[in-house]
């Protein structure tokens, strides 16, 4: 009887443990899915833009634009197909000072509306920077931003406050109802939203 009593025991301890933790992940999932959803409407009326240009493929795309400002310069490219399609843009930035850097920039879209992708840079010199972007396999369009908020970086800043929120919140309100988050709890569901929010911080970075 007494073997029988400790795994009902047991089983009841995981699952009130799995139920505590399933609160913890779905107020943090839900934080994070409104303060990104926000981030990103906001994101494209940020910043001073640059630059606005098509890249056509078989052709190569050349501009140049004034930076002011040693803030993140973000870039921006978008398209519009129906069917699944990837190019390799080769992108090579010129600087005031004449030095150049060249690096490549995977873009793959869908049929399902508009795609983008974007990465950041931060300019080491302010003056009138040149640009040139070769390899596109279909019209892609490109808009450089200066000072524009970074989404990438802002799902950390998601998880270090939704964490926070989440601990000191709900667990807060949920207290006088009988939750109490132990410290093994609070360890298992901190590393399952690392892992969970570092998978989409490396799928939307991709």
């Amino acid at each position: 009887m007494g073997i029988i009593q400790s795994f009902k025991d047991t089983i009841n301890l995981l699952k009130n443990t799995s139920m505590r933790l399933s609160y913890i992940l779905m107020g943090l999932a839900i934080f994070n899915v409104i303060f990104i959803v926000g981030v990103s409407i906001l994101a494209g009326y940020t910043g001073n833009l640059l630059l606005d240009g098509e890249v056509l493929p078989g052709k190569t795309f050349e501009g140049e634009f004034l930076v002011n400002d040693i803030k993140d310069m973000t870039f921006i490219f978008s398209a519009t197909e129906s069917i699944y399609l990837t190019e390799q843009l080769k992108i090579t930035i010129i600087e005031p000072n004449g030095n150049s850097s060249s690096s490549m920039m995977m873009f793959r879209i869908t049929p399902k509306g508009e795609q983008r992708t974007t990465f950041t840079t931060k300019p080491k010199t302010t003056g009138k920077y040149h640009i040139n972007i070769t390899n596109a396999e279909f019209p892609t369009y490109l808009k450089i931003k200066l000072g524009m908020i970074n989404i990438k970086s802002s799902f950390v800043w998601s998880w270090v406050i939704g964490w926070i929120i989440v601990l000191f919140g709900i667990s807060k309100y949920l207290g006088g109802s009988g939750f109490v988050l132990s410290k093994e709890e609070s360890l298992i569901a901190m590393l399952l939203s690392i892992v969970i929010t570092s998978f989409a911080i490396y799928y939307f970075s991709t």
